[in-house]
């Protein structure tokens, strides 16, 4: 079961205002009331209206959970934050090994704010700022020469 989910800030604070493009890490912690062979742990973003956003799941990048004792934590880094500004809400399950059966599940189990670009300033659309580079290319005569705009 899913026992606490703690969002926090680049310097480890538990708070509730998240820098963007600053580090943030959402805590997980799980008691096991039963042994489950290989449990995987999801989370999930949502927008204030809590339309699903985006998620990812502990399997994705390998991370195995102990399911047969006690309990534990896990930590979802991200590094950085690309959310935009806005209110956003976590939701937190955790899965059978095959992904396919919830044996938790807690909806806006944590909720933070994002302070950063702006829909509102019409530099974005959404609630992230992909990764991305721009590129101006000049054209000269006789080829092509690339301009990288930081």
């Amino acid at each position: 079961h899913v026992t606490n989910v703690t969002v926090r800030n680049a310097r480890g604070d538990v708070h509730d205002v998240l820098d963007y493009g600053e580090p943030a890490t959402v805590e997980i912690d799980y008691a096991v009331t039963r042994p489950v062979d290989d449990p995987v742990i999801s989370v999930t973003f949502h927008d204030a209206r809590d339309f699903p956003l985006g998620g990812l799941t502990s399997r994705l990048d390998g991370i195995r959970v102990d399911g047969t004792r006690g309990g534990g934590r896990v930590r979802l880094v991200l590094s950085p934050v690309l959310f935009t500004r806005g209110s956003y809400g976590v939701t937190v399950a955790i899965l059978d090994s095959r992904i396919q059966r919830y044996l938790d599940m807690r909806p806006r189990a944590a909720t933070f704010m994002v302070d950063g670009p702006s829909v509102a300033s019409r530099e974005i659309s959404g609630h992230f700022v992909f990764p991305h580079r721009w590129e101006a290319v000049e054209h000269a005569s006789g080829g092509t020469a690339q301009a990288v705009v930081p």
